[in-house]
């Protein structure tokens, strides 16, 4: 018995819908930022390159770029993820390394 191990992938159908995926992603997070701080002034854009690419580029002449890192692990504390150390070691601006939010306690 043979099996036929070839796979036909139609690349511009998942690129189509993997682009469509993002843009509903984006305008999900667009609409709730709105909602929670009408008063800031917001432009969304999706960009098909790497995280630290695409910031670098947008942050080009920038007062400061602003990149979050998630802080898993033991030693997160000291220690930057790759998009945000890639961002701090190459980029010609200010940049802020924002952990994530943490409730404070009184």
């Amino acid at each position: 018995m043979g099996v036929d191990a070839r796979v036909l992938i139609d690349r511009e159908s998942l690129l189509t819908a993997e682009r469509k995926a993002a843009r509903q992603i984006l305008d999900a997070a667009v609409e709730r930022v709105r909602a929670d701080h009408p008063d800031v002034a917001l432009t969304a854009s999706l960009v098909e390159a790497s995280p630290a690419a695409a910031l670098l580029r947008a942050g080009a002449h920038a007062g400061l770029i602003v990149v979050g890192t998630r802080g898993n692990g033991p030693f997160s504390s000291l220690v930057l993820g790759s998009v945000s150390h890639a961002v701090v070691h190459a980029s010609t601006r200010p940049v802020a390394v924002v952990r994530e939010s943490v409730p404070v306690r009184l």
